[in-house]
């Protein structure tokens, strides 16, 4: 049988791919670590397991200082929680709103990093048919009376836009009020 070399060297490449891949894999899961290909025995894994974490346990870490009893986390999330997010003060975010003219892009950010309604009230008192502001007030309003008032403002602002009507189904359904009042048309 005879092959064509195209077929040859796709061939030859998955196979490096796949072995590559398969390495890299092995290497990356806790198949082999350099500092430990040198100590010579079978429990090599176990004892850096046990090295790490007593030193996670020293009174000096940041992982011990801060939370002792919570596991390690990989990835994102532990990127997220190596670092420490704190709110602004009040006086930092009034001195950003009042530099950008209390606009309703500035309020919204505001309210994202603060989760202080006042803001996004705010930003709806400017610009009552704004979809993005109205759609953010009527899912994060306290009551279900302002919930509902923002969404009809939502639904008559953007009529072509269903989610306004799905939305106000599933909070007249989770307020025992289904059927809707005035459905079916008459």
């Amino acid at each position: 049988m005879s092959q064509s070399p195209a077929i040859r060297i796709v061939a030859w490449i998955t196979v490096i791919l796949v072995v590559t891949g398969g390495a890299w894999w092995w290497v990356l899961h806790g198949g082999w670590h350099p500092a430990e290909a040198a100590s010579p025995g079978p429990d090599r894994l176990r004892s850096s397991m046990r090295a790490a974490t007593a030193a996670d346990q020293e009174p000096g870490t940041r992982r011990n200082r801060e939370r002792p009893n919570t596991p390690r986390k990989n990835g994102l999330a532990g990127l997220v929680d190596d670092f420490d997010f704190q709110k602004p003060a009040k006086e930092q975010l009034e001195t950003y709103l009042t530099s950008r003219g209390r606009s309703v892009v500035s309020l919204q950010v505001a309210w994202q990093t603060t989760g202080e309604l006042e803001f996004l009230r705010e930003a709806a008192a400017k610009d009552p048919v704004n979809p993005r502001v109205l759609l953010a007030l009527a899912t994060s309003e306290d009551t279900p009376e302002a919930k509902r008032k923002a969404l009809e403002a939502f639904r008559q602002g953007s009529p072509d836009n269903a989610l306004g009507d799905y939305l106000l189904a599933a909070a007249e359904f989770r307020a025992g009020c289904f059927p809707l009042p005035g459905y079916p048309p008459q």
